[in-house]
């Protein structure tokens, strides 16, 4: 996404203004992050199992670790069946709660719930310029209005369990995971939206089953398919926004969750086919594959610090391991709820 680190700066200029009792509030000067204040940690939990899921607190300062932060900022709540996607873009933090049929707004400072938005089957999240888009299973982006907390728009697309979504050069790329009215798991595009007229304009022909989507600092969009889970493994691919293509995939990886920073992606994937795990990075560059974890152990999810470059990689059971980029190990944190799936960095 573009102007990430200028967004995130505004943020953090947002979340210290300080106070004057003749002329009001006092706003700092856009400035670029220097410092990491914590990590919200979302967990997907169970599906069905109502209470389940969880967004955690780790201070970073203090080196302390609140498993359900989420429930102890507002008065004891859930946070909803199945949440899918957690990001912070400005002074607020977003998250998908897929079963609930809901985006939850919260302050980005303390976790607090500002107001919930009705998105059917909200799946993934991409922000750029002033806009908040939601992915949905109903086969649609959603956008949200991030200074009025409303819902602006519907954008319909030719396909169904809408997945991964990523924003490059004014374009909006959303990962279908069915044909319309196919079944889960089918699909074989990704649609191109227009962001000036919210429209479909287009889709790329993928392999089946299309669900991870982001945007690389070489220009491409990344895409992951997870395959059919029996004859077909999950992959990496490069497409190319200007013939809406894909033109290359990787060889030889497995790779269904990916995080980038710089010229890197970081890869995971449990492989069903050949019963083993991979955890991977890639040189976007140089195309070169090595492996980044040598014991190459399971995890649910992976994220990436945009200030210090660190990667986090999530285990399904609830544990969160911290690398430099070079693959050594830092430290883990504690135990959250089930099936970590994703983390938001909160920077000042």
């Amino acid at each position: 996404m573009k102007k990430i680190n200028l967004f995130a700066a505004l943020s953090a200029a947002l979340l210290l203004f300080g106070c004057s009792k003749d002329k009001g509030p006092k706003v700092p000067e856009p400035h670029e992050p220097t410092e990491t204040v914590g990590y919200y940690i979302l967990s997907e939990g169970t599906w069905g199992q109502a209470g389940s899921a969880s967004i955690a607190w780790y201070d970073l300062a203090a080196k302390e670790l609140t498993p359900d932060w989420y429930s102890k900022q507002n008065g004891g709540a859930t946070l909803g069946g199945t949440p899918s996607d957690l990001k912070i873009y400005g002074t607020k933090m977003y998250c998908t709660v897929l079963e609930d049929n809901a985006v939850l707004v919260m302050n980005a400072a303390d976790g607090k719930l500002v107001k919930t938005l009705p998105v059917t089957s909200a799946r993934s999240l991409a922000c750029d310029d002033g806009k908040v888009y939601v992915s949905s299973y109903k086969g649609e982006v959603v956008r949200i209005d991030t200074t009025t907390l409303t819902i602006t728009g519907t954008a319909a697309v030719n396909g169904e369990y809408c997945e991964g979504i990523a924003v490059l050069n004014d374009k909006l790329y959303v990962a279908n995971d069915a044909t319309k009215g196919g079944y889960q798991g089918g699909g074989n595009t990704v649609s191109v939206i227009d962001l000036t007229t919210f429209a479909e304009t287009a889709q790329i022909e993928t392999p089946v089953n299309p669900t991870g989507l982001l945007t690389g600092t070489d220009g491409y969009i990344y895409l992951t398919t997870s395959g059919d889970w029996m004859t077909v493994d999950a992959q990496l691919h490069r497409i190319d926004p200007a013939q809406n293509k894909v033109i290359y995939t990787f060889p030889d990886l497995m790779a269904s969750k990916m995080a980038i920073f710089g010229d890197y992606i970081y890869t995971s994937h449990f492989s069903y086919i050949e019963f083993e795990s991979a955890v991977k990075r890639v040189n976007i560059k140089t195309n070169e594959v090595t492996t980044f974890v040598e014991d190459e152990p399971i995890y649910y999810g992976v994220a990436t610090n945009p200030l210090s470059g660190e990667i986090f990689y999530l285990n399904e059971g609830g544990r969160i391991d911290c690398y430099k980029a070079d693959g050594t190990k830092l430290y883990s944190i504690g135990t959250v709820s089930l099936r970590p799936n994703s983390m938001a960095f909160l920077l000042k």
